[in-house]
């Protein structure tokens, strides 16, 4: 900026190029139309924008409520497929007696049998069960269908075979789970 530039002087310069857009039609066109798009922008797009991050953000806590309540759905379903094979408010007793009578119904010979109390699941309940039992493959094979076919829901958590000596025989160890409500 030179001594001889003063700001009265810079602001009658900027009224003259101000002046002379003003009277050349193309270029006041061109003022009016970036006043109009600033003005329009400013006016109706900002606002706009706005309104379409709120419609955006709640339109995807809507799509989550939406996933939530088919996966609400889904669940009852599933539970309506399985709930008739958890047994009502059963205790601990009652399931020794099950496993039990479902084991006599076998030739196989049990070794073992702990019973530890249910544990909460969720809304469900478990008992957990350690058994050791002996028998053929075939005999041990024959338990293990019947816990899968089973009218209540059973879960072989852990299980390990291992022969005994001069018999022929297997001896099964496993831990067994039971769902009750």
């Amino acid at each position: 900026m030179s001594s001889a530039e003063t700001p009265e002087r810079r602001a009658g310069v900027w009224k003259t190029r101000i002046d002379e857009a003003i009277h050349d039609p193309v270029k006041l066109r061109i003022m009016i139309i970036a006043a109009l798009l600033m003005a329009g922008y400013y006016f109706v797009c900002r606002p706009l924008d706005e309104r379409i991050l709120l419609t955006g953000k709640r339109l995807s806590r809507e799509v989550k409520v939406v996933e939530l309540a088919a996966r609400a759905a889904q669940l009852q379903k599933d539970y309506g497929v399985v709930s008739p094979r958890v047994p009502p408010q059963t205790d601990a007793k009652e399931w020794v007696q099950y496993v039990l009578d479902g084991i006599r119904r076998l030739p196989v010979k049990m070794r073992r049998f702990d019973c530890r109390d249910p544990k909460p699941f969720g809304p469900l309940k478990v008992v957990a069960f350690q058994i050791d039992l002996e028998g053929t493959f075939f005999d041990l094979d024959k338990f293990l269908r019947w816990l899968e076919g089973d009218k209540r829901i059973f879960r072989v958590d852990d299980i390990s075979l291992a022969p005994i000596r001069g018999t022929g025989n297997l001896n099964m160890r496993l831990t067994l789970l039971g769902l009750s409500g």
